[in-house]
This record gives C-alpha cells, sequence and structure tokens, in this order.
C-alpha cells in the first residue's frame, strides 16, 4: 500500500483513493473467507476482527471459496464524518462506503461435498464502515470497522417509537 506522498489523497483524488482503500476491503473479504485472521488483523478494528474469530472458528472443517465477479456498481462514499477528541492532536475519522457487487461463496463440507445452496452468484450491496484515527497530529491507516445497513423512514419511525 502506497504511504506520505505516493498514497493518493481523498480530496484530490478521490477515485484514485476509493479504488485503494476498496482494494484493502476486497482483501479483507479474501481473508475472511480462507481465516486467514494474522491479515485480518492489519486491516479490521478489534470488535470486527473478534467477530471474524469466532464466525471462522464456527466453520468446524468447511472451506469456503469466495469468487467477486464484478461490480453492479461503482463503489462510492456515502458518509464521510470527522470529529475531534478531547486530546490534542486527535481525531478519528469514519466513511461508509456503499458496494454493490456480483459475488458468490461456495463451501465445501468437511467430507469434500459441495453446501446445497451455495455457489451461486447473487448481487450484494453492502455498507462498510472504515475508520482512522489520529494520535498525537500521526494519522493511521484506514481500518474496516464494521458494516451497517441503510437506514430507511420505517426503521427511524421505529427507533422514534421506541425511544418514547
Amino acid at each position: 500500500m502506497p504511504s506520505g506522498a505516493n498514497r493518493p489523497s481523498i480530496f484530490t483524488a478521490p477515485r484514485g483513493r476509493l479504488k485503494l482503500e476498496w482494494t484493502r476491503v476486497k482483501r479483507y473479504v479474501r481473508d475472511l473467507v480462507s481465516g486467514d485472521t494474522q491479515t485480518l488483523r492489519k486491516v479490521c478494528a478489534e470488535g470486527i476482527l473478534e467477530s471474524f474469530r469466532k464466525r471462522i472458528a464456527a466453520r468446524a472443517g468447511e472451506k469456503w471459496d469466495w469468487n467477486l465477479r464484478n461490480y453492479a456498481k461503482t463503489p462510492r462514499v456515502v458518509s464521510n464524518r470527522a470529529a475531534q477528541l478531547p486530546l490534542d492532536e486527535a481525531g478519528l475519522r469514519q466513511a461508509v462506503v456503499k458496494i454493490e457487487s456480483r459475488q458468490s461463496l461456495t463451501r465445501t463440507g468437511a467430507d469434500g461435498k459441495r453446501v446445497p445452496g451455495t455457489g451461486t452468484e447473487k448481487v450484494v450491496r453492502e455498507y462498510v464502515v472504515i475508520q482512522k484515527q489520529m494520535f498525537g497530529g500521526k494519522e493511521s491507516s484506514w481500518l474496516i470497522w464494521g458494516t451497517t445497513e441503510e437506514t430507511t423512514l420505517s426503521k427511524l419511525a421505529a427507533e422514534e417509537k421506541k425511544d418514547l
């Protein structure tokens, strides 16, 4: 991954930067599917990393093969927020990237047979939350913080009703 002056700016070259960050996201999906927790540690925040470790452990001998066919639409940033933390030269930035892609996941059981219902290609819409922190004026790399769902008016109304 490029760093410093070689890394495209999100402000002056947003397409290049998003392509770079999306490459990181694709890597994390491949590492999750393959069960590579060491590499996941480098690109994931601690909370989602622990969730992934539990998912990987629960596979019980299954082999997974994930295939990204193509993007149904160009990935795009749908939210980009920053906040200053109550420390000197400290802050937090989060972005939500909407990704629509054609992909398939084939699961093979411990017996070597394909698990029924897997392997079919489908369009998947994902909202990946990425985050970077700054402490002492130095920024960290983007990390995958988690995933989220699109907020709809009906979900907002249900939340408001629940809060009353």
